[in-house]
């Protein structure tokens, strides 16, 4: 399905940019055991989740250099193979609201519709039938809260969580800043304003909250202890 093999594996610290930047973020962000794989090919780099047997994060394009907005997307991706996130990045759209309708009417308080008839019901009856009694419990005490299981809202959140992630493991402002701007599409043309930084964080939670990060003192510690142990 990815067109990876075992040979196109990373490992930590190897003596080129790619794996001494994954070595590093990999135990800065506790993801030591988030397997990275690089496709060498032509254009740019991109860096996304695959749903391996274990999560994985995969890297396409040549790395030549360690640059601070390599280090944001692989930090985010990173997060992003997380367990808890792992399906939003790692499915299509379609696929992932259809697996949490498919909660919803399994383990939850939703009630098919005409909308839901299809996949979803399908998957719904196959999780009933493969899961446990006791996980089944802790599930239906997560999928309790409907709107814990809206789509929208759950990756709006999943985005600021490994953007949080991307701009510790970069340890720069204004990359992230510029990173989450072209990504969503945010006007910087203000910037330069006094109020500039303070209008787009009223737009962007991502913003808001890699801004909330970057102010406060367990940050400034966290990345003063991971200085001093690269020393």
């Amino acid at each position: 399905m990815y067109g990876i093999t075992g040979l196109e594996r990373v490992q930590p610290n190897t003596p080129t940019p790619l794996g001494q930047v994954y070595g590093d973020l990999a135990r800065a962000l506790g993801a030591v055991r988030t397997p990275l794989f690089q496709r060498r090919t032509a254009g740019p780099i991109t860096v996304g989740v695959a749903l391996l047997a274990t999560p994985s994060v995969v890297l396409s394009g040549d790395v030549a250099t360690a640059t601070p907005e390599l280090g944001f997307h692989l930090g985010a991706m990173l997060a992003a193979a997380a367990p808890q996130l792992v399906m939003l990045f790692g499915l299509p759209e379609a696929q992932a609201r259809s697996v949490l309708r498919a909660l919803g009417f399994a383990f939850g308080s939703s009630r098919p519709d005409a909308s839901g008839i299809g996949p979803a019901l399908n998957l719904a009856e196959m999780l009933w039938e493969a899961i446990p009694a006791r996980p089944q419990r802790r599930l239906r005490e997560l999928c309790h809260d409907a709107d814990a299981l809206d789509y929208d809202q759950a990756i709006n959140q999943a985005r600021v969580a490994v953007r949080r992630a991307g701009f510790f493991a970069t340890g720069h402002f204004g990359v992230t800043l510029r990173e989450i701007a072209q990504e969503d599409r945010l006007d910087l043309a203000d910037l330069t304003r006094t109020d500039g930084l303070a209008k787009i964080a009223a737009v962007s939670p991502s913003v808001l909250s890699v801004y909330q990060l970057a102010l406060g003192a367990e940050y400034a510690e966290t990345r003063w202890r991971e200085a001093r142990g690269q020393r």
